[in-house]
């Protein structure tokens, strides 16, 4: 089991974490593996190993259990969780990566992306055939009037 104590702590918040704008949250709800990391950790609210949470991932993305994966399945996913999106989610103050011991903790700060998530499960829930740019629309719009 890992504490709070596993990582450093800081009394001041990361560089650049001091409030994101609309466009830094849905840059970083941009990537598929990213939301599904804040999704997980949403629902899990506790340290969990890099490695596990990449099985999580891969296992989603490829619709399939963590037993079933094969080891490319995983590797393609871990390498970019480990050398891009863990790094940039730990960057903004999301969670905290101690990648040197492989862990990764949610802060008090992923409970903020729960609305968006929210509004793309119910835009998921409608089935749209056009999942590009129309869905991205859709989404700002519920999230603005969300927040209004």
């Amino acid at each position: 089991m890992m504490d709070k104590q596993d990582f450093p702590s800081s009394d001041g918040e990361p560089d650049g974490i001091s409030k994101l704008s609309k466009d830094e949250t849905f840059h970083l709800l941009q990537a598929s593996r990213r939301r599904d990391v804040i999704a997980h950790l949403l629902d899990n609210d506790e340290p969990i190993k890099m490695g596990d949470l990449a099985e999580i991932v891969s296992a989603k993305e490829h619709d399939t259990t963590v037993a079933k994966l094969t080891s490319t399945q995983r590797q393609r996913v871990y390498i970019p969780l480990y050398q891009e999106h863990l790094p940039k989610l730990d960057r903004k103050g999301i969670i905290e990566y101690n990648q040197q011991r492989g862990i990764v903790q949610p802060t008090d700060r992923l409970n903020s992306f729960r609305p968006h998530l929210e509004a793309v499960d119910v835009i998921d829930g409608l089935e749209y055939a056009d999942t590009g740019p129309v869905q991205t629309l859709i989404t700002r719009g519920i999230s603005l009037i969300m927040h209004q």
